[in-house]
């Protein structure tokens, strides 16, 4: 992502580098995302994007008054070609243009990478210094520093989500815990980036941080497999949504080749992963 200079005084400048994370050449306008030739698709689109976020706001109203700390998982499924970026691009350069934090991983670009954990944080501390100001420097310091940290709580967490691991879920899980106790530094640092993440949540407009991964369906099937374990274990964050965008049927075959599984198993799977399937 460029990058360009930003004077204290030139908010327009921080905006345009905000609205450069969803570069895309369909949206035109980027001060109206909603609007363009196909007039009768793109408003379709925008009350999907506006059915999302009531879906969002009213499960994190339930999450609130049962006082649990989780992020939330969406997937938005169809075949190549159909449009997901376009709607992503469109969907993020609105919730900037209405003050909300709103990030981007392209994973398609970093697929070439064994470690999508690096390439993640990466990002998303980049993207995340954009919305520095007096309210939210505090929370998003801390969560760029805590971010090298996470990575070692990352192997142990992402091991609970590895196929072969499903028959034996509920003592494995147990065996984690033990030697999560026995990193007890290595949780705290967890606890404190969940906690930063969602302080920093609640000082967005519509109280909510939106992750838009994009691509996904394009991946090396084991990197797209690390990096949703990577969004399952560690983000569980209050007033955290993250938005994944594939084509389940076809991580779904190439799941079943390498892990020689059948077709119930990896869709159970992958359901393990989200929240809501849209």
């Amino acid at each position: 992502m460029k990058i360009r200079k930003f004077n204290k005084n030139n908010t327009s400048i921080l905006l345009q580098n905000k609205l450069d994370i969803f570069q895309n050449p369909i949206v035109r306008n980027t001060s109206k995302p909603f609007s363009g030739d196909i007039l009768p698709t793109v408003n379709k689109l925008e009350l999907f994007a506006n059915n999302i976020q009531d879906l969002v706001t009213s499960e994190f109203e339930k999450l609130a008054q049962t006082k649990t700390q989780n992020s939330l998982i969406l997937s938005i499924s169809s075949e190549y070609g159909l449009g997901k970026t376009s709607f992503i691009d469109r969907w993020g350069s609105r919730l900037i243009n209405e003050d909300n934090i709103a990030l981007k991983f392209d994973a398609w670009k970093f697929d070439h990478s064994d470690q999508p954990a690096i390439s993640f944080f990466y990002t998303m501390n980049e993207q995340l210094s954009l919305y520095k100001n007096q309210e939210t420097k505090d929370q998003i310091n801390k969560i760029i520093k805590l971010a090298p940290a996470i990575i070692t709580v990352i192997e142990i967490s992402a091991a609970i989500s590895h196929p072969w691991a499903i028959p034996f879920i509920s003592s494995f899980r147990k065996a984690v815990k033990k030697y999560q106790k026995k990193t007890a530094d290595n949780k705290v640092n967890l606890n404190k980036f969940v906690k930063s993440l969602s302080s920093l949540a609640s000082k967005s407009k519509n109280k909510t941080i939106y992750f838009f991964i994009d691509e996904l369906d394009r991946c090396n099937p084991i990197f797209a497999i690390k990096l949703m374990e990577i969004i399952k274990h560690i983000f569980h964050a209050s007033g955290v949504v993250f938005v994944l965008t594939l084509n389940q049927k076809a991580l779904e075959a190439t799941i079943r080749k390498i892990y020689g599984l059948n077709c119930e198993q990896s869709s159970e799977y992958l359901e393990r992963f989200f929240d809501f399937q849209l």
